[in-house]
């Protein structure tokens, strides 16, 4: 897969992460972006042209860093989490219809929530909330009462400064566990989920199970067994001082095999790392995504309805965001910049 030309869009002040899903009732997929500068999310509109609009900004607390969509009400309309770790809370933002949010309520959380992702974790059909709080070792759960309002958080302990997290099934109990991963230990941590939203001690792995290892130049793969074990990790290189950061995993070259893509701070550019359906990968392509901008966070979704899945990239302190649009080959022949404000 070779990834050539990119979209650029505005953004707003200092977009630090983003993230996919419909926001006006359109079936087209929307992207919303976090800004850190002005403490706000811009909600960015897709058409089926391959193109955005900036739709609105809205005040998502202090500063606004990670953040996550779902249908919190069970409106069939996308909402919005987002931490504030200078708060030590979380913002929830509703949508109302057409793209447009309500305003924000905030969860107290523990201390520096640094990463948020959503799963249904007490099997009552509606999504709850769980946290990564960095600076006290733990996550927070919090379940959803199926109208909109969340409980209080309750918390678990994880490793070492917890840094970044994600739901999944890990044992095939149809139930939603949590890997977070500890960034001063450089292990990973996987809570599997008892009844009720109630986690069970966690399980530690050396790294890791698709993580961006920074130190190393490289991201490491661990695969499960579907009975709360692991494979020993195995490590693809990214490129020499390459500094990965973020990851995403989609079929890019439609053979029915999950690719990796990952975003470089260190080299400024994308890679490609294309499955051959056994557990190993190779190294396809490398695209350069800016001069002067790191890359950090990286997402995909199908923003044109064409069968193949964009990638939506954003850059550490810069005002716009990048989106690749892919050939029907898996090549990226086109880029667009959109701009959230100055």
């Amino acid at each position: 897969m070779v990834l050539l030309t990119h979209n650029i869009y505005a953004t707003d002040n200092k977009s630090s992460y983003l993230a996919v899903g419909g926001f006006s009732n359109d079936r087209q997929l929307d992207t919303v972006v976090t800004n850190s500068g002005n403490s706000t999310v811009s909600v960015l509109l897709g058409y089926s042209n391959d193109s955005f609009v900036k739709h609105a900004t809205y005040s998502a607390g202090t500063p606004a860093k990670h953040l996550a969509v779902g249908n919190f009400n069970k409106d069939n309309r996308n909402d919005i989490v987002v931490t504030n770790p200078g708060k030590n809370t979380i913002s929830v933002l509703l949508e109302f219809g057409n793209g447009y949010l309500e305003n924000r309520v905030a969860y107290s959380t523990g201390a520096f929530p640094m990463c948020v992702a959503v799963g249904d974790f007490n099997n009552d059909t509606c999504l709850d909330i769980v946290v990564a709080n960095y600076d006290d070792n733990s996550v927070s759960v919090l379940l959803e009462y199926g109208n909109g309002p969340f409980q209080s958080q309750t918390t678990f302990p994880t490793g070492a400064y917890p840094y970044h997290l994600a739901v999944g099934d890990f044992n095939s109990d149809t139930r939603s566990d949590v890997v977070i991963v500890n960034n001063e230990e450089s292990t990973v941590s996987v809570l599997l989920r008892y009844d009720k939203g109630v986690m069970k001690n966690e399980i530690t792995f050396a790294p890791n199970i698709v993580v961006a290892n920074d130190g190393t130049n490289s991201i490491g793969v661990l695969l499960g067994y579907g009975n709360d074990s692991f494979e020993k990790q195995m490590t693809f290189s990214t490129g020499l001082k390459s500094h990965p950061y973020s990851v995403a995993l989609n079929d890019f070259n439609q053979n029915k095999q999950l690719d990796i893509i990952v975003a470089n701070q260190g080299t400024k550019n994308l890679v490609t790392l294309l499955g051959k359906g056994n557990g190993m990968f190779e190294n396809q392509a490398s695209h350069d995504a800016s001069l002067y901008f790191a890359p950090v966070t990286v997402g995909l979704g199908e923003l044109n309805n064409d069968g193949h899945s964009e990638i939506v990239f954003a850059y550490d302190n810069c005002d716009y965001i990048d989106i690749l649009v892919p050939y029907d080959t898996g090549a990226f022949p086109q880029r667009m910049t959109y701009i959230t404000d100055t």
